[in-house]
């Protein structure tokens, strides 16, 4: 996998920051990044890349995050979609990914999950 890092303006992390609540309704999940992936097998596509904080119970591979995953790719992807489209300048992206990360450190265990693309939106998931 490879993907092109594109930083959102700060005033945009922000207004994305805010909480998305699961079952623990004390964990934030941050978008931290977003960018371009080209994926081996679902193509060329969306990240975003989310840390929870704190973190819930079970961990990234826990049914709490795997629970939340939907409703953090719709709360985001409305405005992640297309401004990282804009600022690539990529068309017709083939998904939208959420990768949950055990922390904001470059070397961190993660989860992802890819869905459809509708109308700037998340729409069945992909794997």
């Amino acid at each position: 996998m490879f993907m092109q890092k594109l930083a959102l303006p700060t005033i945009l992390i922000f207004l994305l920051s805010s909480v998305v609540n699961a079952q623990d309704e004390r964990t934030e999940y941050k978008l931290i990044d977003t960018g371009v992936l080209n994926h081996s097998t679902l193509g060329k596509g969306i990240l975003m890349i989310i840390v929870p904080e704190p973190m819930p119970e079970g961990g990234i591979h826990g049914e709490i995050v795997q629970q939340a995953m939907p409703g953090i790719c719709n709360f985001y992807a409305p405005n992640v979609i297309p401004y990282v489209m804009k600022k690539t300048e990529t068309e017709d992206p083939e998904f939208v990914g959420v990768r949950i990360n055990s922390s904001s450190k470059s070397v961190d265990q993660y989860v992802m999950q890819a869905y459809q693309i509708a109308q700037n939106e998340c729409g069945a998931p992909l794997n």
